[in-house]
């Protein structure tokens, strides 16, 4: 960290009308309102404003004219810190509004809200990604240690809507995904205690495309569990989780492109014999048997497919019998269908339920 200097000067030596944007901002215990401004002369720089006679009493100017764009600032006792978009750090004394430290964060998203812990040890940087960053802010004899800014990541949530949850059983943990194309694995007794290096969060793996719909259904005898997840691509993978170590990855055991449309509803039998998939805009349901073997070992199969008569928006499925379990599909329209999905036997490339068939497990609809 470097201790660059800043030059300050009084309001009334700036005689040159400039046009000057002003955005980010903090009021000091002292009443002192610190500004960020932007002008084409100065670059980004600081105006210390005094509320009461409405002056700028400084202007604290930083030595890089080409610098980012200021994005978040805050207070402490003994300093403004300012983060720029680029995740640059600077350490603006408020005794004499001179810069003492500076300071780049290594992390991968745009700085966007900082936050003082009350004890001033420590102060957070929210990130543009949903990710939560802690600095440590020692303070000994007035000083800075600035050699010790090593951000470490504390909450990461999703950087968009969540799009599947799922209770994890005999177990306080919960499993969520995302359309930011990420599977995570949460304690949700721990508070802020940290279990790993990071608050809460259990497992994260990453996807490349966005997820639209999960389903996360333990195995009948097996200690696994069973995870099906829908993708924005029309695509559907098949993993198993370990259930006694929920940090290792997600074993992956199928992927192929089910619909030509993204994964609207997906929907594993807790039996896990068979999962059922509907597409968001083909109109189509497809059926997949799944079976595990003692070892683990996976066998995946497509039965078939078959036409909706509109948009799905929720499976449920129901044992009759040990041979027989339905799975009813709730439409857009508010109507449901009951089917019985078909045994391997009678698997077809394409498994065709005409009109009639359709309309005979019509069970009911909303008029």
């Amino acid at each position: 960290a470097g201790s660059p200097t800043a030059s300050m000067r009084p309001a009334t030596e700036r005689n040159k009308t400039v046009s000057v944007s002003f955005g980010q901002h903090c009021w000091s215990a002292s009443s002192t309102v610190y500004v960020q401004a932007t002008s084409a002369m100065d670059g980004e720089h600081i105006c210390v404003l005094d509320p009461i006679s409405n002056c700028i009493v400084q202007t604290v100017h930083f030595l890089d004219m080409a610098m980012a764009p200021i994005a978040c600032m805050a207070l402490t006792r003994l300093y403004l810190i300012v983060a720029t978009q680029t995740g640059t750090l600077y350490f603006v004394q408020t005794r004499d509004n001179q810069i003492a430290h500076t300071t780049h964060l290594h992390i991968s998203a745009e700085p966007r809200h900082i936050a003082i812990a009350p004890s001033y040890t420590y102060f957070l940087i929210g990130g543009a990604n949903s990710t939560v960053y802690q600095l440590p802010l020692t303070l000994e004899h007035g000083l800075l240690d600035t050699f010790s800014l090593k951000p470490s990541k504390v909450l990461d949530y999703h950087a968009g809507a969540i799009s599947g949850l799922a209770a994890i059983p005999g177990s306080y943990r919960i499993a969520t995904a995302g359309t930011d194309g990420t599977f995570r694995i949460w304690s949700y007794t721990r508070g802020l205690e940290r279990e790993g290096n990071q608050t809460g969060l259990i497992a994260k793996s990453q996807f490349l495309s966005p997820i639209t719909c999960m389903s996360l259904v333990p195995h009948p005898y097996l200690p696994i569990l069973l995870l099906a997840l829908g993708f924005g691509t029309g695509t559907v993978r098949l993993f198993t989780l370990d259930g006694q170590d929920l940090k290792k990855a997600p074993a992956p055991v199928f992927m192929a492109r089910i619909h030509s449309a993204p994964v609207q509803r997906i929907s594993i039998n807790p039996r896990a014999l068979c999962l059922v998939t509907a597409g968001r805009g083909d109109g189509m349901m497809s059926f997949i048997h799944w079976e595990v073997e003692a070892d683990s070992r996976s066998t995946v199969t497509v039965l078939g497919y078959t036409p909706m008569p509109d948009l799905v928006q929720g499976f449920a499925w129901n044992a009759v019998n040990d041979q027989v379990t339905n799975v009813f599909a709730v439409t857009e329209m508010g109507d449901v269908v009951r089917m019985t999905p078909p045994a391997l036997a009678q698997a077809a490339p394409q498994l065709e339920l005409q009109n009639k068939a359709i309309q005979k497990g019509l069970i009911h609809t909303n008029t």
